[in-house]
């Protein structure tokens, strides 16, 4: 066996035909064959940073290929399994970065199972590397693997050499469903401080790169939700633990938000301060239209000419409510921004009248259409100049253009919201039609909103 690379020349020769068909040809066979030939079997260290054929293997996610070299594995070279490359990553480590790894990871486990507890460079067993990439199911898998452990011998497994937990590494990485996993099922690590004495929900105040940014205020919103279900699991008098900068989590949350609750604020009162000048001007309007009903006036009663036309009453009706509503809805605006705009008011106050002012909005743009419709069918039923009804008709665009323009808002802020509830509480699905119509609707009037509005989200 070892004279096949006896010399210099004649490794390189092998390294070259390995490397070429594990990971150019990637011919598994060929594989198989060469490292049947080399020192070592698969266990032969290939690369200069020391990784071996099962490193790089399982490191090019060959899950099948590794499967098939550790089955023909020699047992002479079973005390060569902890072999460890440059970086100090067994092949248990490397199997720890993938999911569909786990029936590898248990055949290793099971011809070595010392491999568990090593540590690379970073001082990370291969438990801590599956949460550094957030990779669940092989996490579980490993994680089970030292269930039966008592808590002093399964600590070491759950920490770094510099005192950061797993639990500190799966929000470093931004892996927070994990991170939510991790705090249930090891409750005693989220008090713990690494090495800067921050804790587990005071690294979770600092993460701000997790959260979609669509809105800035649900953005925000989100992030305190996060925050909230961390602390949920905390032992309560620890959330006053101040950090070695002297930060409660909440004060350190504060301030390393502080940023995104200025831009937060700044939308908001910019969409406020829009809407309620929209409002009022739809006030105005239904407010003239009561004055000026459609036919005028009888000039010897002073009752409206067509005061018994069904369409009439249709105008009379709608135009009052459209007043009603956009007057709902310029104090709720108002209110908006005459807020405080406290870290407290993100969660529930400042999302709940906006989705309430959209709502009154809403629906007062609607009825001002329906008065206007109304007014048009009087007109041709009272045989009106078609200037007069042409000046009317070209009047409903400017509403229609706002009603679309702000749905987008709507749907995902009303229609989206009530829609989740109503299904969470009585278990029935949303038909499919009525799901691809608001899709429609809400990918047009976004596309409006853009071109005509040219809103901008912080």
């Amino acid at each position: 066996m070892c004279s096949v690379i006896e010399d210099t020349g004649s490794k390189h020769k092998i390294n070259a035909e390995l490397y070429n068909a594990l990971l150019i040809r990637e011919d598994e066979q060929k594989v198989i064959e060469l490292c049947r030939k080399v020192p070592d079997h698969a266990l032969y260290i290939l690369t200069i940073h020391h990784d071996t054929v099962l490193h790089m293997a399982t490191y090019s996610k060959k899950r099948n290929l590794v499967l098939k070299l550790l089955d023909e594995l020699p047992d002479q070279y079973l005390d060569k399994m902890t072999r460890q490359n440059q970086a100090g990553n067994t092949i248990l480590h490397e199997t720890a970065t993938s999911n569909l790894a786990i029936p590898v990871a248990e055949k290793l486990l099971k011809k070595e199972p010392g491999l568990l507890g090593m540590r690379n460079n970073n001082g990370e067993t291969a438990l801590l590397r599956a949460a550094r990439y957030g990779k669940a199911d092989i996490f579980n898998f490993l994680a089970r693997r030292v269930s039966g452990y008592d808590l002093g011998t399964k600590l070491p497994f759950l920490h770094r050499n510099d005192k950061t937990n797993v639990l500190h590494i799966a929000i470093l990485s931004q892996h927070f469903d994990l991170a939510l996993q991790i705090a249930h099922d090891y409750w005693y690590l989220i008090e713990e401080q690494d090495v800067d004495g921050m804790t587990a929900l005071q690294l979770l105040a600092c993460k701000l790169e997790a959260f979609d940014r669509k809105r800035a205020e649900g953005f925000f919103n989100k992030l305190i939700y996060c925050g909230e279900r961390v602390e949920e699991v905390s032992i309560p008098h620890f959330r006053n633990h101040r950090n070695n900068m002297g930060f409660t989590p909440e004060e350190l949350f504060a301030t390393a938000n502080n940023e995104l609750r200025t831009q937060s604020k700044e939308w908001l009162k910019h969409t406020a301060d829009r809407c309620l000048a929209v409002a009022i001007f739809v006030g105005t309007v239904a407010f003239f239209a009561a004055y000026t009903v459609p036919g005028g006036a009888n000039v010897g009663t002073g009752y409206p000419i067509l005061l018994h036309h069904p369409f009439f009453a249709t105008f009379a009706v709608s135009n009052v409510l459209s007043l009603t509503f956009a007057l709902a809805a310029g104090f709720t605006f108002l209110s908006i921004l005459s807020s405080p705009y406290r870290l407290q008011d993100f969660k529930q106050s400042l999302p709940n009248k906006l989705t309430l002012g959209f709502t009154f909005l809403f629906l007062s743009a609607c009825l001002m259409t329906v008065a206007f419709a109304a007014t048009i069918l009087l007109m041709i039923k009272n045989k009106e100049h078609w200037a007069k009804i042409l000046l009317y008709t070209c009047s409903i665009i400017p509403v229609g253009i706002f009603t679309l323009s702000y749905f987008s808002n709507y749907v995902t802020k009303s229609i989206a919201r009530s829609c989740k509830k109503f299904c969470s509480k009585t278990g029935l699905p949303v038909p499919q039609f009525f799901v691809s119509l608001l899709k429609r609707i809400f990918c047009f009037s976004k596309c409006l909103n853009d071109k005509t509005t040219g809103s901008s989200i912080p």
